[in-house]
């Protein structure tokens, strides 16, 4: 069976989280460029600024650092003049998290079904090309954690695969994962109080 990053492919289809506060950026210099104490205030003052030259005889940038300095002590209790170049900045920067796709997903496959004898043994078997769409609950729950098996149970259902309609699902061949379009944002209206509850696998 093909090995597919359901991750990955999910996340291409969500909507990107960038940088956006102060805290984010110092986390990423820190945690993601390994930049110590004393290199990553002057590091970020001068990608804020978008300059190279963090000499003294730079004011601006004497004067941005200094800011940051305060902020980060709890000195100063805002950032204010320094805000947009934050979020232009986290912007440019690689995205540390994703939100579920606001319409859901829908995922296209192509799968080995066998109605007679085993996966290993088949005597009566069919590829077949399907979709399943996950919208409301089950885009959210599809989002924080997708799975295979989930795609599975939705292909079930649709296909009405019972003890009367055997069949068994045995390799996933093919799949593609699509942003499903809408003006609802189902998972803020709908999960934003119950956030905390899923884990982004």
């Amino acid at each position: 069976m093909p090995n597919f990053d359901l991750r990955a492919m999910v996340d291409e289809k969500s909507e990107p989280r960038y940088i956006s506060t102060f805290e984010e950026l110092r986390d990423y210099y820190q945690d993601e460029l390994h930049l110590g104490e004393r290199e990553w205030i002057g590091r970020i003052a001068a990608d804020l600024l978008g300059t190279t030259d963090r000499s003294r005889k730079n004011k601006e940038y004497g004067a941005a650092r200094r800011s940051l300095e305060r902020y980060n002590t709890g000195e100063s209790k805002q950032l204010r003049k320094y805000g947009p170049a934050i979020r232009e900045l986290g912007a440019a920067l690689p995205p540390i998290g994703y939100l579920p796709n606001r319409g859901g997903y829908e995922v296209h496959f192509t799968i080995k079904v066998v109605f007679s004898g085993s996966c290993d043994n088949p005597t009566d078997v069919e590829e077949r090309t399907s979709s399943v769409a996950f919208v409301g609950r089950a885009a959210i729950e599809f989002f924080y954690n997708p799975t295979l098996q989930m795609i599975l149970d939705a292909y079930m259902e649709v296909e009405q695969f019972d003890e009367e309609n055997p069949a068994q699902l045995c390799e996933v061949l093919d799949l593609i994962v699509t942003e499903l379009e809408s003006d609802e944002d189902v998972w803020q209206e709908e999960f934003e109080e119950d956030e905390e509850e899923y884990e982004y696998a």
